[in-house]
């Protein structure tokens, strides 16, 4: 129990200070300086210079609006007898979406549906024998309708199926080997985007003073005009092949901008990912929806349905920039020189743990002492005589009252 109080108030009671021990050793001198060198050279050359450690930063906020321009024959297959031309108003749906635009490239057109009775699709799984295997109101899963409970003939002989209510006649949505629309690569897209970086103060625009040009990652790679045919190119795709499927692809406009120099000097860049999933599958290819067109022949709502297929552009800003302040370049300078005690703390574990001579060392720079006291007597060197130590003290006493 003693022992445990002496080990308490021993620790309640020390104090431990700083020793100064110079070590005149080249393999740890030389550690010292290389760590030294690392740490101001990260400091420096990274946290200053690379991450601009000198300047304080804002996020960029900005909008971007969508402009497609074209015009294309569609496909006498899918179309019919009479092509038809397609246009912006045609293609671009919706019209306007937030930081995203639609380009209908393909679509397959089921022209004249009215709500009626007609035959379920054929598949497997729905054909039947007799009424019986069409239970009324039922539907079947992935089917086009509900069922009336009768079972009729389908369009192919000696093949049964239910009867459904729906919009008939269905959509036959097999693929042909060729786009509706065939001209839709030479189409255009047009990024307007107006950006600001609030802190600063600083707004600017993609907006080129030439806007007859076309995107092209090495000669105009400012310009914010992209035809569709060039994406093939840089997402690494087929058109043809997203022409025909889909695709969905992102824009990214980033604004990365040092407004110590001018502010002309500050322009976006593009790049472009490929979103969706342009590994062969047998299900769910590239990117499509439906829609339709309504209208009334002799008091009969009528529709044209549309699958679309097409590339969905996905816009998306980002950026910051950048400008000299002396606080963060003062805090930056700061946390630098407290990481030059870190080759301080390696150099003593190499020199008290990894050394040969990790225990001459310890010696040296750990020294234990107790409290002095006033009847603490001093030990003296062993060469000392402390009768002679006595008379001097006594005649210089002596000397010290007479002069007195």
């Amino acid at each position: 129990m003693v022992s445990w109080c002496n080990l308490i108030l021993s620790a309640i009671f020390e104090y431990d200070t700083q020793k100064i021990v110079h070590i005149q050793s080249k393999t740890v001198g030389t550690i010292n300086r290389i760590i030294q060198l690392i740490i101001i050279s990260y400091i420096v050359g990274f946290v200053i210079v690379y991450k601009k450690g000198y300047q304080e930063f804002d996020d960029v906020v900005g909008s971007v609006s969508t402009k497609v321009k074209g015009y294309s024959f569609a496909n006498r297959t899918i179309a019919g007898d009479f092509p038809g031309i397609w246009d912006v108003a045609d293609y671009t749906v919706p019209p306007q979406e937030n930081s995203a635009s639609f380009v209908t490239t393909n679509a397959i057109l089921t022209y004249d549906q009215a709500q009626t009775k007609c035959p379920e699709a054929i598949s497997a799984d729905d054909d039947c024998k007799t009424d019986k295997d069409c239970p009324p109101m039922t539907m079947k899963v992935g089917g086009n309708g509900v069922r009336t409970g009768k079972c009729v003939n389908s369009s192919q002989p000696a093949v049964m199926v239910c009867e459904i209510y729906s919009w008939c006649p269905l959509e036959d949505d097999r693929l042909v080997s060729r786009p509706l629309l065939t001209s839709a690569e030479n189409f255009t897209l047009f990024l307007k985007n107006n950006i600001l970086f609030p802190k600063f103060g600083v707004s600017r625009k993609n907006i080129l003073s030439n806007l007859t040009c076309q995107y092209d990652a090495i000669h105009s790679p400012h310009c914010p005009i992209f035809r569709l045919g060039t994406l093939k190119d840089v997402v690494r795709g087929n058109f043809t092949e997203m022409a025909l499927k889909g695709a969905s692809i992102q824009i990214q406009i980033t604004w990365n901008c040092n407004l110590d120099f001018e502010e002309s000097t500050c322009l976006p860049k593009y790049s472009f990912k490929r979103l969706d999933n342009n590994v062969r599958t047998n299900t769910s290819e590239g990117y499509n929806f439906r829609y339709a067109h309504y209208y009334k022949i002799e008091n009969v709502t009528k529709r044209t349905l549309v699958k679309a297929y097409g590339i969905q552009f996905i816009i998306v800003v980002q950026g910051r920039a950048g400008k000299f302040n002396v606080v963060p370049l003062m805090l930056n300078i700061g946390s630098g020189l407290a990481l030059l005690s870190l080759a301080s703390i390696m150099c003593d574990i190499i020199m008290l743990y990894v050394l040969k001579s990790r225990n001459f060392y310890k010696e040296k720079k750990y020294q234990n002492v107790e409290e002095f006291s006033q009847d603490t007597e001093l030990e003296l060197p062993s060469n000392v005589d402390k009768d002679e130590l006595l008379k001097t003290e006594v005649a210089v006493a002596h000397d010290y009252g007479s002069t007195s």
